[in-house]
C-alpha cells in the first residue's frame, strides 16, 4: 500500500527480479545464506496517476531443512534484509530504505551429487509494502 493524499493505494502488480547468493551447510539440517536481491520494477496507473516502485538488498538468512530421502529436502527460511529502492508519482521520486525480516519455504530436488533445482515463496515487507516472491532456483555445490 503506498499512501497518496491520505488515501491507502494498493499496488497489486507483478514483476521480475533476481538473487544471486552464496550459502553455506553446516549439516543436512541447517544453512545459511547471504545474497543480493533485485526485486524488480513496478510501474502501475492509479486514479489516474502514473505510480512505480523498485527496490534491492542484503539478505542473510538461516534456514531449517528436512530431508525426505536421497534427493528431496524442505526447507523453511528467516532472514534479515537491508534495502533501499525508489517510490514515484508521476515525474517525482523518492528514495525509501530500512531493514526488515523474511520468511520462506521451499523444496530443492537434487539433479546430482552438485546440481539441484528449487522452488520457493518468500515474504518482504518493506515498510509499508508486502512483498511475496515466487522463486525458481538451481544450486551449484563445490
Amino acid at each position: 500500500d503506498i499512501d497518496v493524499d491520505g488515501t491507502d493505494v494498493l499496488l497489486d502488480g507483478e514483476t521480475t527480479g533476481g538473487r544471486l547468493l552464496f550459502g553455506y551447510a553446516f549439516n543436512d539440517f541447517f544453512a545459511a545464506e547471504i545474497a543480493h536481491i533485485d526485486f524488480g520494477e513496478l510501474d502501475e496507473s492509479v486514479l489516474g496517476l502514473s505510480l512505480s516502485a523498485e527496490a534491492d538488498g542484503q539478505e542473510l538468512a538461516v534456514l531449517g531443512r528436512i530431508p525426505l530421502g536421497e534427493r528431496v529436502k524442505l526447507f523453511g527460511r528467516i532472514g534479515y534484509i537491508s534495502w533501499d529502492g525508489d517510490v514515484g508519482v508521476e515525474n517525482v521520486a523518492a528514495g525509501i530504505s530500512g531493514n526488515d525480516v523474511s520468511v520462506g519455504a521451499g523444496i530443492e530436488y537434487a539433479v546430482g551429487e552438485s546440481l539441484s533445482l528449487g522452488l520457493s515463496a518468500t515474504r518482504y515487507r518493506l515498510d509499508d509494502l508486502d512483498l511475496a516472491v515466487l522463486g525458481l532456483g538451481i544450486r551449484f555445490r563445490f
